[in-house]
Parts: structure tokens; sequence; C-alpha cells
């Protein structure tokens, strides 16, 4: 047994392998409990489009019907309005929420890759418009494959022979991190836009890490390939995230750095390959959105029907601690029944409107996850001296974690759904940073570490029950 829990996990062991992926399976059927009941897709033609659909439904039935804007007929009265984005001259007014409201008419602002991922597929195979609870569904099946196969390429790159056990539970408390299982539990659109963000920026690291270390130029090419339209993928789902997606630049670096003049023409290959997908994959994004707003890069936020005027949300400095309060300090708040906390009101935005309006809904601190508190141990433990690429690494992730919570903030607000744009890439390197601890000690700092690692790990289970039986308890609410 002994011998056993001091496993190191060999890429190359088929057993290692099978305990490896067995948990993954059984990460995938979990994603059943929270989903409960798929409603039935939507029929097409849609009808009464002003009631009963949401943007991404409403968004591929005007596609369907040939065009871009959405099949309904904004009222005159917005034309009139000296600000129609400002919520208090829409007063008496009947308009479409959360939808951008662009030359008088209506677009939506999220990004199309669900669309092009799930919904076509499903109309494909169906003749129907899936339903919000389905595609949520798919997309955080998919979200948790490349999560697993991402997390599984860090934890190699980054550590010799990682404990099989340690490396397993890491697995858990990544996933459990990532916010897959809230984001079906819920099952709203703005989910769809948060699982579509995380299942394709996963599966952008994933490939790109499986890239750098195939040694052929024909699979890495396609490798790189397909990683550039997971990357623009990315960007049709949720913008924010792609800043994420950086944290793979000391790896390209690397690579780029070592090309030599006897491998000059496989690197030039290697890096088109990567390099032309992507650009066309840009020009796509940036044609779209100027067929919408004028602009190759405006994304349309800031035409949205909401509950502030989006325009107004600037970058501004002296929001940088109430962001760090917000997104990473933010602690849960006790419940009587298990897991005995949950999520709580945000007690770091500044509830002034008058200042500045904050969007603020319930969440909690990434630090509360546990894992990603590991984190802060990057700066002292590594070693540029020995792996300049894992060092880059681990310090390059916080700092992008920190400045995505610092742009949500600015621009958008306090949500759970926004500390998922950067707590499941800074868990799984935060786990591959706990693991190359645990790999390098010996004795009884091994036993410690060994402690604190599963505390950790453990941390994150707890906290996404929290979160879920918050969940659950209003979506029991809203059925009474």
């Amino acid at each position: 047994m002994k011998k056993f829990l001091n496993t190191a996990y060999k890429r190359e062991q088929t057993w290692h392998n099978a305990v490896f992926f067995g948990v993954v399976t059984v990460c995938l059927l979990l994603c059943f409990v929270p989903a409960g009941n798929i409603e039935s897709g939507y029929k097409y033609p849609m009808e009464n489009v002003y009631t009963q659909y949401d943007q991404y439904a409403l968004q591929f039935n005007a596609f369907l019907n040939g065009h871009t804007e959405l099949d309904a007929n904004p009222d005159e009265r917005l034309e009139q309005l000296e600000n129609p984005y400002d919520p208090a001259q829409r007063s008496g007014i009947n308009y479409l929420w959360d939808i951008a409201y662009y030359n008088g008419s209506y677009y939506s602002y999220f990004g199309i890759a669900p669309i092009l991922t799930v919904y076509y597929p499903i109309f494909i195979l169906t003749g129907t418009i899936a339903s919000k609870a389905l595609v949520c569904l798919i997309l955080g099946m998919a979200a948790v494959i490349f999560i697993a196969l991402a997390y599984r390429e860090v934890i190699f790159r980054f550590c010799r022979e990682p404990n099989l056990l340690l490396s397993c539970a890491g697995l858990i408390a990544v996933m459990t991190a990532s916010g897959v299982y809230v984001g079906i539990l819920y099952s709203d659109t703005y989910y769809i836009a948060v699982l579509s963000a995380l299942a394709c920026s996963s599966a952008f690291i994933y490939l790109g890490f499986r890239a750098m270390r195939t040694p052929r130029l024909l699979p890495r090419a396609f490798l790189l390939v397909a990683a550039a339209i997971a990357l623009t993928l990315t960007v049709w789902s949720r913008p924010t995230v792609t800043i994420m997606c950086l944290m793979i630049l000391p790896l390209f670096i690397d690579f780029a750095a070592k090309i030599r003049k006897d491998t000059l023409k496989e690197g030039i290959v290697t890096i088109a390959a990567f390099v032309l997908p992507l650009l066309i994959g840009a020009g796509a994004v940036m044609t779209y959105n100027a067929m919408r707003f004028s602009s190759p890069f405006d994304f349309g936020a800031n035409w949205q029907l909401t509950v502030n005027d989006i325009s107004k949300n600037k970058f501004d400095l002296a929001l940088f601690f109430p962001s760090l309060g917000s997104f990473f300090l933010q602690a849960p708040e006790p419940q009587k029944n298990f897991p005995f906390i949950t999520w709580s009101l945000c007690r770091f935005a500044p509830f002034d409107d008058s200042v500045r309006y904050i969007y603020h809904e319930k969440t909690v601190g990434a630090f509360a996850f546990g894992l990603p508190i590991a984190s802060l141990l990057a700066p002292v433990t590594v070693d540029f001296s020995k792996d300049k690429v894992k060092a880059a690494t681990f310090l390059t992730v916080p700092l992008l974690s920190v400045f995505v919570a610092f742009t949500d903030y600015c621009l958008a607000g306090v949500n759970f759904r926004y500390l998922i744009d950067f707590l499941p890439i800074l868990s799984a390197v935060s786990a591959a940073l706990c693991l190359g601890l645990h790999e390098k000690a010996t004795g009884k700092l091994r036993r410690a570490i060994t402690v604190a690692c599963l505390l950790l790990f453990g941390a994150s289970v707890v906290m996404c029950l929290g979160v879920l039986s918050a969940g659950t308890s209003q979506a029991m609410l809203s059925m009474i």
C-alpha cells in the first residue's frame, strides 16, 4: 500500500493512464448530476421572439434566416432617446433585455463559437434549435475532457515524475475549481459563453503543449492548426479569457529561440502552421464585428441594453485593490447545512452608484478554493537557471490572473462567472507547482507537503459544493 501511495505517474505506463482517465470518466459522469432534466429544443422558425428565447437561440435563428440582426423590431421610441443605453431613459419602453441595440436593430453581443460548435450540429441532426440546458451540458462535458488533457500536459511538462494519486486528486481539485459544474447547473445564456470559453481555452492549452513535445513536423503542424482554431473560438466565446491563453507564450518563445540554421525550414513551417490560421481566424472575427457594429474591434458590449450604460465603464487604477479583494480575498459565507459554506455578497465593491456603477452578485474569492493559494509560492520556488519555461509560466499565470480580475472589475463588475475567466488555468498551474514541490521533497517534508496538498485540493471540492448548494436552492425556488 505504501508503495502504491508513492507511485510516480509515468506517461508510458498503461495502468497509470487507466487510473488517471478513470478519474476523468467519473468527472464526466458527474456532469449529469447538476444537469437534471434536459429541456427539448426550440422549433424553427421561432415565434414571439420577445418572450420565449435566449440570445444564442435568437442569433442562430437569425443566421438560419440569412442575416446577422435579430428577428425582432425595436420600439421606435428607442431611436428618439438621447441615450437609449441609460436604463432610466428607457422607462416605459418595451425592449429585449441584455441585447445590443445598434443603428435601429437588435444584435446579440455574445460570441458565436457555441453556435458554430453546438447549435449547427444539433440542428443538422434534429432539425431543432438546441435548448440552453443541452448546450451547457455538451460544452461542460467538452470542457471536462480538455481541462483534463491540458492539466495532464502541464504537469508532465513541469514535473518529471508527479505522484500518481496526488495528480488524480489535483485533477479533481482543478475540475471543481473550474466552474464547469456550476455552469451546467445554471444552464443560462451567460454560462453558455463561460463554458464555451472554458472548453476552447483548455483545448488551446492542451493542443499547444502537446504540439511542442511532438517530434515529427506533420503531426505538430496539425496540432498547431487545431490550436489556432481553438484560440479563435475562445475569442468568439469570451474575449477576456484569451488573455489567460498567453500563459503558453514562454513555451512558444522557447521553441522559437531554439530554431537553428539546420532546422530553419522546420521552424518556419511550425510557426506558420499556427500563425496563418490564427490570422485567418482573427480576420473572421473582425469581419463579423464590422458587419454588425461598423468596427472590426467592436464586439458590441457597449451597445447592450442592461442595468447600466456599459460604455461608461473604464479602466481606473483606483479600482485595482478592490478588484484584488473581490476576486481573490472574498470570503465564503457560513451556512447551516453541508458543506457549511457558500458564496457571499461582495464586501469589496463600492456600492455608491452615484460615483460609479459596479455590477455585483454573490461570489467568492479564488483563494477560497484553496488550490490557487499555492500560486503565491511561485516567486520563491521557481528557478530560472534550471527551467526558464517553467519559471516564466509559474510567474506569468498569477500576473495574468490579476490583470484579468482588474479588467473584469473595471469593465463589468463582480460575478462568479467572471472568476472563471482565470480560475481554471490558475488552479491547474498551482496544482503543477504543488506536485513539483512534492516531487523534490523527501522524508517528513514530503509527508507534510502531501498533507498540505490534500488540504488545498479538498478545499476546492468543498467550495465547489458550497456554490452548487446555493445554486440548487436558487433553482428550486425558481420552480415554486
